[in-house]
């Protein structure tokens, strides 16, 4: 609760990487990534989140996005699975990285 990500990019890849990368085998596992009332900003373009298995769970909730998050926010990146699964989340988040019609 309540944190800043301040984003520094990897240049080797573009968008410049990501702020998550979760990773769960099944559904019954326990774990993922809660943000609420915090603050992303940065330097240059970042997704929210990529996949790393098929049951990833990632949740933003009442969190300012600056401009750095990409307008789409989330990525299978290199994950290759299905997408059925996977959990990764916006509420009521303002800003301008929030605002998926950006262009």
């Amino acid at each position: 609760q309540n944190c800043e990500i301040f984003v520094v990019s990897d240049k080797r890849v573009k968008p410049y990487g990501s702020i998550t990368a979760h990773h769960r085998e099944n559904a019954d596992e326990n774990t993922g990534y809660v943000f609420i009332r915090g603050k992303v900003y940065g330097i240059d373009d970042v997704y929210l989140g990529r996949a790393k298995g098929p049951y990833s769970r990632v949740i933003f909730a009442k969190t300012y996005l600056s401009k750095t998050v990409v307008p789409n926010g989330w990525t299978n990146w290199s994950y290759d699975g299905s997408t059925k699964d996977l959990y990764h989340a916006e509420y009521k988040c303002p800003g301008p990285g929030a605002d998926r019609q950006r262009t």
